[in-house]
């Protein structure tokens, strides 16, 4: 682990290794501080196999950090631009 206790660079390593994996993914942004890891995962449309897959991810974020609040959300663009759908917050993960 990184830093004890908060959300460090290896938390980051795992997420983006992990999400990496889920090719229907197209975005992903990060806001983290010590107690807390928000994801806004981007997606072009519904896919329910991907949400299974992050839902996972976020499982397992959650066990192997019990000390974060670990926060995803998935916003799916269906043909719309991103600005049109969402202003993401944090830095730009994938």
């Amino acid at each position: 682990m990184a830093l004890a206790r908060s959300a460090g660079v290896s938390e980051l390593h795992i997420l983006r290794d992990d999400l990496v994996g889920v090719p229907e993914v197209k975005q992903v942004f990060v806001k983290s501080d010590r107690q807390s890891l928000s994801v806004l995962i981007i997606l072009d449309e519904y896919d329910r196999k991907a949400e299974r897959k992050i839902v996972k991810i976020e499982a397992d974020l959650i066990d192997a950090y019990p000390w974060l609040d670990i926060d995803f959300d998935v916003v799916y663009l269906s043909g719309r631009p991103l600005a049109d759908v969402v202003s993401p917050k944090g830095f730009q993960l994938l």
